[in-house]
């Protein structure tokens, strides 16, 4: 029911959106053409984003990934010392982010392991509701993103780089195809993994809010964590579980 009704508020919005379009440009252009023009322009740039393939790219070798957004936007990283981040827009950089490696944080030490598996277990008896919602999208999500993929292509070179595994696993496994999923071992060279992905933005974007509109999955885990939270407050040294 929710899904039925998720639609038809996304549908009734872009009606208003592309009513208040017309009603522009027929009283600001004057005529119906134009109002029908503006609208058509409206609705033409609603639609273009969601034409086309997310792309996803990635080469061990070079340390480099790419994400394609159909035509109009890319997001490039490049791992290292710093770790770059590139954002474009319609081939214009928008953003560039390098992340410094962080400082290694100090280990927090348990004081009790006993108190920290009964309030493990406490937060999973009452959180079993919202915790099962988050899973089960990502489940679903997980199922459209391999099987409606276009394009999976996973090449693994010399993985384990001893000569003899290598070469066993390359023989054993070889190039097998696993639904939509194109998988290759390779031997001999230097060790390399290559990924490429591709599927259909506009069933991302369909796939996503049918899951959102089903499961409630935000509101599921910040309930969880309020829960995770006060049970920390309860399992304080001092507290009533102390």
């Amino acid at each position: 029911m929710r899904v039925f009704l998720t639609a038809a508020l996304l549908l009734l919005i872009g009606e208003v959106i592309i009513g208040l379009a017309f009603l522009a440009g027929y009283h600001w252009w004057g005529g119906g053409l134009k109002g029908l023009l503006v609208a058509a322009a409206v609705a033409v740039i609603g639609i273009a984003p969601w034409i086309g393939d997310l792309a996803i790219d990635f080469d061990s070798a070079s340390r480099a990934g790419v994400a394609r957004l159909a035509w109009w936007g890319k997001v490039a990283l490049q791992l290292g010392t710093p770790t770059t981040v590139r954002i474009s827009l319609l081939g214009i950089c928008v953003r560039r982010m390098a992340k410094k490696p962080e400082k290694p944080r100090p280990k927090r030490i348990v004081k009790s392991r006993r108190m920290l598996e009964r309030r493990m277990w406490r937060w999973l008896q009452s959180s079993f509701r919202d915790i099962v919602p988050p899973l089960l999208v990502a489940g679903h999500l997980a199922h459209v993103f391999f099987w409606d993929a276009r394009e999976i292509e996973l090449t693994l070179q010399a993985p384990t780089q001893f000569s003899l595994a290598d070469q066993m696993i390359a023989k054993i496994i070889g190039s097998p195809r696993l639904g939509t999923l194109q998988l290759r071992c390779l031997y001999p060279g230097t060790r390399r993994i290559v990924f490429h992905y591709r599927i259909g933005l506009f069933r991302i974007a369909a796939a996503t809010a049918v899951a959102l509109a089903q499961a409630r999955p935000l509101r599921s885990a910040k309930r969880a964590q309020r829960r995770w939270e006060a049970s920390a407050v309860e399992a304080a040294p001092g507290g009533p579980a102390a």
